[in-house]
């Protein structure tokens, strides 16, 4: 009766259904691993290009190009004895074997692979658009780098656009499931260790105590409901695929506890902060095939045991583009001795994906020790507001041109209201109590030149109960002052 319980797949499911439900999960398993090496060609760039400002060249992997094939989630352009098959080959599976599913299951399912299979092959095109634009551009020109930076930020948004949909397309398929007592405690391990990434993912620590209770009580009903069916599992692959799950598991417990406290970072890798730097490691190490991690064990032993069920998904790496740490000042890269190898083509940065507005005006950027430049536009006429005192001054802050790490620092009569702010691309609200009696000065001074100088801040301000407000764009060098008279 027992052995028969385990047994127990999914109720009225066919074999047929079930083989296309888990062509979809390896479709999406070799979509992580495909984006494994995307991430390590990325990393390459961004450390190349950062040692044209302040840090080493440090490749992780001694990889180019010329050693991939033109699209690493399609097959080899030549045969290889390593070569199984492809995301894109399976992307095709996917929809020959979804004939066997309802119409409705199978068109949302196939719609969310093509939106994979796009993502995917943009993220292959990048190292295309990189290699072509570093070649017909000067690297020693300040320009061309953010043109570069630019391209990686682009690479970001795919890696998280690539992410969402994983993780819709996996949810759809995976509440499939089969109901065994070994799926079960399976698939508590596999949950909860996926929570623990997506928090880490989004820089949310406030449930980390709570997870860490959580999949040490999984794994304790996983070794309990091993020890009370010793008999069953007494094959020396199921023996080995267990304690790889349990080993596995213990070591995600002890890497998650380190991550919450003292949350040390090696060196190397400071500059990528703890979260992304402890998520790649859990995912990389003890979750991904990569690993190998303990997915492949469990769907290993739930195959060993002859449970038919839908098998456990992998998760995708993060992606994160390194700046430099120290920003030099705006002459320095321009006065760099330049590669006499490498032929400098004048070609305009205008990439076609860039959010980025081209700055207000054409004013040149200052020397190193010029007047600050300061900008005022006529006044415009903002909707109705409720109060109708004068005695609160509110502002919204933004970089009007793009977006470099540019940092500033905001007085108002002598005190200090935003220390080390650094501006983004999308505005951002602040109000602070005027004062009713006197005169009320604001005082911008620029922390640093960004990436790339000049420090660009644009200030709309206003008093509230006002409909009118001014603007105020900038172009300041580093520890450069301007005075703001608010009337």
């Amino acid at each position: 009766m027992l052995l028969c319980l385990i047994h127990i797949g999914i109720k009225g499911q066919t074999s047929q259904e079930l083989e296309a439900y888990n062509t979809y999960i390896s479709f999406l398993n070799e979509c992580t691993h495909g984006l494994a090496i995307a991430k390590t060609l990325l990393d390459n760039n961004n450390r190349d290009l950062n040692r044209y400002i302040d840090l080493p060249s440090a490749k992780t992997v001694d990889i180019n190009n010329n050693d991939l094939p033109s699209n690493y989630f399609d097959k080899p352009d030549d045969d290889s004895e390593f070569y199984t098959i492809s995301p894109i080959e399976l992307s095709r599976i996917c929809k020959t074997k979804s004939s066997s599913l309802n119409n409705n299951t199978a068109g949302n399912l196939n719609r969310q692979v093509d939106n994979i299979v796009s993502i995917l092959n943009q993220i292959n095109q990048i190292r295309f658009d990189l290699e072509s634009y570093t070649n017909n551009h000067d690297l020693n020109e300040k320009e061309s780098i953010y043109g570069v930076y630019e391209y990686l930020e682009k690479a970001v948004k795919l890696f998280n656009d690539y992410a969402n949909a994983h993780k819709q397309l996996a949810n759809d398929i995976t509440k499939n499931g089969s109901g065994s007592d070994l799926y079960q405690v399976c698939d508590g391990i596999h949950s909860t260790t996926k929570s623990i990434l997506r928090n880490m993912r989004r820089e949310n620590e406030s449930n980390v105590q709570n997870n860490i209770n959580k999949l040490q009580n999984d794994l304790a009903k996983f070794k309990s409901h091993v020890n009370s069916n010793v008999a069953f599992y007494n094959s020396a692959n199921a023996k080995y695929y267990i304690e790889t799950i349990q080993v596995k598991t213990d070591l995600i417990i002890q890497l998650v506890k380190n991550y919450s406290s003292p949350g040390t970072v090696p060196f190397q890798q400071e500059l990528y902060g703890k979260h992304y730097y402890y998520h790649n490691q859990l995912l990389s190490k003890y979750f991904n095939f990569t690993g190998p991690g303990f997915v492949r064990d469990m769907n290993k032993l739930l195959s060993e045991t002859g449970i038919n069920t839908v098998n456990f998904d992998e998760e995708p790496l993060l992606f994160k583009v390194i700046y430099p740490v120290k920003i030099q000042e705006a002459n320095t890269l321009a006065t760099q001795q330049k590669d006499i190898n490498k032929e400098s083509v004048e070609i305009k940065n205008n990439l076609e994906f860039s959010t980025v507005d081209e700055p207000e005006d054409n004013t040149p950027v200052p020397n190193p020790d010029p007047t600050p430049q300061l900008i005022i536009e006529q006044p415009v006429e903002e909707k109705p507001v409720v109060s109708y005192d004068r005695n609160n001054l509110i502002l919204k802050i933004f970089d009007y041109s793009m977006s470099d790490r540019d940092s500033i620092r905001v007085s108002l009569n002598g005190t200090v209201i935003l220390d080390n702010y650094q501006l983004s691309l999308v505005p951002e609200n602040f109000e602070f109590p005027l004062n009713p009696n006197g005169e009320n000065v604001l005082l911008i001074e620029a922390l640093n030149d960004g990436i790339m100088a000049p420090n660009t801040p644009s200030i709309l301000v206003r008093r509230s109960g006002e409909r009118k407000r001014k603007k105020y764009t900038l172009k300041l060098m580093k520890n450069q002052r301007t005075e703001i008279k608010i009337e």
